[in-house]
């Protein structure tokens, strides 16, 4: 084989041909695990997508668990409200007052309400009593009241005087 000169583009095409195929070739190979532009592309806008759904389900979650939060942050607060007039309610019984007293009473634990019931005591007295028989007057000419109920009112009105 000797060296030929090539006079013409398509002796030029068909002498490099093999060359050039078998370059490509091993570019292929050296690159096949990447992805064309295209695919890049096209894989770029799908994760562009994604995110973008992603971000509105995160902004979504985050309004809920603010709502959550607030629910949780009021529901604390009424908790707190009831255990505070139960522990009125408890404190007025222990020391005579009335239930309606219970209104007054001043304080958000126990030692303060305490104080403020006796305070309140102090203020009004021992307080009301529930009489021993119906105030109402009876339909009957029978009267509700017995001797010995009669007794004891007397004994407890001489005794206040």
């Amino acid at each position: 084989m000797g060296f030929t000169i090539i006079e013409t583009q398509e002796q030029f095409d068909n002498a490099i041909a093999e060359r050039l195929k078998r370059e490509r070739e091993s570019i292929k190979k050296e690159y096949s695990g990447y992805m064309s532009p295209e695919d890049l592309a096209e894989h770029d806008k799908s994760l562009n997508g994604q995110i973008a759904t992603l971000q509105t389900s995160l902004q979504t979650k985050e309004t809920e668990t603010n709502n959550l939060s607030n629910q949780l942050e009021e529901m604390g607060k009424k908790i707190k409200e009831y255990e505070t007039d139960a522990v009125k309610f408890q404190v007025a019984e222990e020391l005579g007052l009335s239930w309606e007293a219970k209104q007054f009473i001043q304080g958000t634990d126990e030692e303060s309400i305490r104080k403020s019931a006796e305070s309140l005591k102090n203020i009004i007295g021992k307080g009301q009593e529930f009489p021993l028989a119906n105030p109402e007057p009876s339909n009957s000419n029978q009267s509700n009241i017995t001797e010995a109920e009669m007794k004891k009112l007397l004994k407890r009105i001489r005794s206040e005087e």
